[in-house]
């Protein structure tokens, strides 16, 4: 098999992570926030580093990703979730969600910059990681997980 990806966090029996109060819905909602990015390019960093937290991996994949915890990442945002869906890019199953073939290369698309406005950076997906397994002053809501959610949900 190939080489192992590097996971996002470390699992233990509980797992405390954040998410802001609401997903950035304009650019004055965004600097509100006290993000520094334009409102598209911070959404499209959040929701990457959501499916990676979600997946505990920096490599995206069709891993599947616990319902609960991807939500909450993603500051309770049915329309981040549903844009996805619409989209063919991710997919309900079970307990959790799946990103489809074209949700992981979206994600690629955006780091390379090939996603027109929704194009981010691989900086602002890292600061959003961290700011979901560290807590700041933008992710001030937070919540212990089952680290049973990770890799195990059907």
């Amino acid at each position: 098999m190939g080489e192992e990806m590097a996971q996002v966090m470390k699992t233990a029996t509980r797992i405390k992570l954040y998410s802001a109060n609401r997903y950035p819905r304009s650019n004055d909602e965004a600097a509100a926030m006290g993000l520094g990015g334009k409102r598209n390019e911070e959404m499209r960093a959040m929701t990457i580093a959501a499916f990676r937290v979600a997946q505990n991996n920096d490599q995206l994949s069709q891993v599947m990703m616990d319902a609960e915890v991807l939500g909450f990442l993603l500051a309770d945002s049915r329309s981040a979730i549903n844009y996805w869906i619409e989209n063919n890019r991710l997919s309900r199953s079970g307990t959790g969600y799946r990103l489809e073939p074209a949700g992981v290369v979206e994600c690629q698309n955006t780091l390379l910059g090939r996603s027109g406005a929704y194009s981010t950076t691989e900086a602002k997906v890292r600061e959003w990681t961290k700011r979901m397994i560290n807590g700041d002053r933008v992710a001030t809501r937070s919540r212990e997980f089952d680290e049973a959610l990770w890799g195990k949900v059907a």
